[in-house]
């Protein structure tokens, strides 16, 4: 099963722009109330926390450039950190990568760098300022492409 799906990301993959969005969503398998008696994927899935809630099941984790083509795609268990992950699916690229606040981390940002990919987010409240590039500020304005891609693919999988 997993390579016939390997072999479609292959030819599904996007161009290389070298500008590059990342993201994570949550793929739930039930609702909040029955978590606790739920059988489906009781091996595989996990709780997890979104920014709104709890939930059981996995994440999608997505790598997309910015004409919103896919470049890499990770479905981990539900508690799998976003960091954990942003390193190995944005092995290959190289250029600019634009996240979200789970993303922040110096560890990351280093890691990234030394394989030519360099990290930009916006800040939490406790951070220090940065000057950042107008053209830099602006694509990370645009992180919203990735959430559109994350709509097409939940909402219109029929």
């Amino acid at each position: 099963m997993l390579l016939p799906l390997a072999i479609l990301m292959h030819y599904l993959k996007g161009e290389e722009t070298a500008i590059y969005y990342i993201d994570s969503t949550k793929l739930a398998i039930c609702h909040n109330k029955p978590i606790s008696s739920n059988r489906v994927f009781n091996r595989f899935s996990k709780i997890g926390k979104s920014s709104y809630s709890w939930f059981l099941g996995f994440k999608l984790h997505l790598v997309i450039n910015n004409k919103g083509e896919l470049m890499s795609v990770k479905i981990t268990k539900g508690n799998k950190s976003d960091l954990s992950v942003a390193s190995v699916i944005s092995k290959v690229l190289s250029g600019k990568l634009f996240g979200d606040k789970a993303y922040i981390s110096k560890d990351l940002f280093h890691q990234l760098f030394s394989n030519g990919l360099r990290l930009f987010t916006n800040l939490r409240k406790d951070m220090k300022t940065y000057l950042l590039d107008i053209d830099d500020k602006l694509l990370l304005n645009k992180r919203s492409l990735i959430e559109s891609v994350f709509n097409v693919l939940k909402k219109h999988r029929h």
